[in-house]
This record gives C-alpha cells, sequence and structure tokens, in this order.
C-alpha cells in the first residue's frame, strides 16, 4: 500500500541488511512539504522512541557540480536513512493529505478485518 502511495520505487534508497532504506528528506518532499528536513526533524523529534530501530544515519556518496566553476565532485554527507516501518510511522505522525488517505485505508481495513472474525 505504501509502495502505490508514495511511488517508492522513485525515491532514492539504499540496501544495508538486505533491507532498503530511503532517504528521509525525500519522503517529507512527496508527501508535500515546503522544507523536508525541518518536518522531518521535527516529527522524528518530538517521537524519538516511536522510530527505534526505524532510522539510521549513514554518510552516502553524492555527486555535485560547484555552479560557479562548473567542476564535478563527489563528497559523502550524512544521510537519515528511514525503512518502511518507520514510513508507515511517519505517515501517522503527519498531517499531509496523503497521509490522512493512508490512515483511511488502514482505518478501512481493519474494521473490515473485525467484520470477518
Amino acid at each position: 500500500m505504501i509502495d502505490k502511495l508514495l511511488k517508492l520505487k522513485t525515491i532514492n534508497s539504499h540496501v544495508f541488511d538486505d533491507m532498503p532504506w530511503y532517504q528521509a528528506v525525500d519522503i517529507a518532499n512527496t508527501l508535500g512539504y515546503t522544507n523536508p528536513r525541518k518536518a522531518f526533524y521535527k516529527i522524528l523529534s518530538r517521537n524519538q522512541a516511536d522510530f527505534e530501530g526505524c532510522t539510521r544515519v549513514e554518510k552516502i556518496r553524492k555527486r555535485s557540480i560547484n555552479t560557479t566553476t562548473g567542476i564535478s565532485y563527489r563528497a559523502y554527507r550524512a544521510t537519515l536513512l528511514i525503512n518502511e516501518e518507520g514510513i508507515k510511522k511517519f505517515l501517522n505522525h503527519c498531517h499531509k493529505p496523503i497521509a490522512q488517505k493512508y490512515r483511511a485505508k488502514i482505518s478501512k481495513n481493519k474494521q473490515e478485518e473485525e467484520n470477518i472474525e
């Protein structure tokens, strides 16, 4: 469900320990935050216990171009990564329309499961 909602295949991902990890800033950007880094850290800092084991910081190699000189260079930058479980938790704390849509689907699925039992 998350894959369809956020189109995870189009978001930068990295594999560590056979698990995909996504750049947290890209997730927040996909949700429509104007300042994705600030938004993600704000939610993360308020709910640190919820995100235990769902986030990690890795030094990711990025290619950049100096716009003044036109010289290309590669640099390692500390990047906050989040796994799929963390994305679900982020959506539960987020107030954007996509997150509300996700929570509505989850609620509907739970109600259907309760009706079956």
